[in-house]
């Protein structure tokens, strides 16, 4: 699922995210009102995002810093991700 190039991941759709895994936002695409709204709930490049649940055909649910946040599929597919290494989140685990 994850293209891997010199150590470092290629940005890819949030769609392509798991359920329960973390990523950080680079990129949101879209048309300025969408960016602006993204930006308003906590969306923008370099925030770590988690998949709460989704994505399916209707949408996601994420928790970006300690809220949840409900967004469609049209918007989710917007949302360009790298995701978070497994050792990082192993780490802030063990603390």
């Amino acid at each position: 699922m994850y293209e891997r190039r010199d150590d470092f991941l290629d940005p890819f759709s949030l769609v392509g995210l798991r359920t329960g895994e973390s990523a950080h936002v680079s990129e949101v695409a879209g048309g300025r009102a969408m960016v602006q709204r993204l930006a308003m709930l906590g969306i923008r490049p370099g925030v770590l995002v988690t998949l709460l649940h989704g994505p399916g055909r209707r949408g996601a649910v994420l928790r970006v810093g300690g809220a949840r946040v409900a967004l469609g599929r049209g918007v989710i597919e917007h949302i360009k991700i790298v995701p978070q290494a497994r050792s990082t989140v192993q780490e802030m685990a063990a603390q």
